[in-house]
């Protein structure tokens, strides 16, 4: 996608009323996040208006859209607590997620833990990005300027995440 207008990503019920207090985000890697209080095992509706989205060739949605969208029950999730030693935070540590080779999850990593209640189950495998720029994704090195890469550092371990659970994982490094 080349650009994104969340403005015209709207959210309602099944009876097509316009929810309140709602956050549409763009990210670094071409989703769109949509933040509500979602009620567990509801049904919303999610209204595209033609210009949501623009690709590369300048092309817009032909007319609007709606999707369905069914949230999940609060078991069909799990809680998941990871406590990290030998990172180095000042090189601002994001974990990254990968299922299939696709980077699904991108959490930075601030401090000696994390903690998330609803967290997707599903195994994935682990990387460490030391993001030195900050911008959330992995960045070639510049030989002209004699810049390194930023280093990625796989782990070996995959990360199992059961539903309905108590998921506690060490990361070391």
């Amino acid at each position: 996608m080349k650009q994104v207008d969340t403005a015209a990503f709207i959210l309602t019920d099944t009876n097509f009323v316009r929810l309140p207090q709602v956050s549409v985000k763009w990210d670094s890697l071409n989703k769109v996040s949509i933040t509500h209080a979602f009620k567990t095992g509801s049904q919303y509706r999610v209204v595209l208006l033609k210009q949501a989205v623009v690709d590369t060739a300048n092309q817009t949605l032909a007319k609007a859209d709606t999707l369905k969208v069914v949230t999940r029950a609060e078991s069909d999730y799990g809680a998941l607590l990871l406590r990290f030693s030998g990172v180095d935070i000042a090189k601002k540590p994001v974990l990254q997620l990968l299922q299939n080779d696709k980077l699904v999850i991108q959490i930075p990593i601030t401090g000696s833990s994390y903690k998330q209640r609803l967290f997707v189950a599903g195994e994935f495998e682990m990387n460490i990005l030391y993001d030195t720029n900050g911008n959330m994704r992995w960045d070639t090195g510049n030989f002209a300027t004699k810049q390194q890469p930023e280093k990625v550092i796989a782990i070996e371990r995959k990360l199992v995440v059961r539903a309905n659970y108590d998921n506690e994982a060490e990361i070391k490094l």
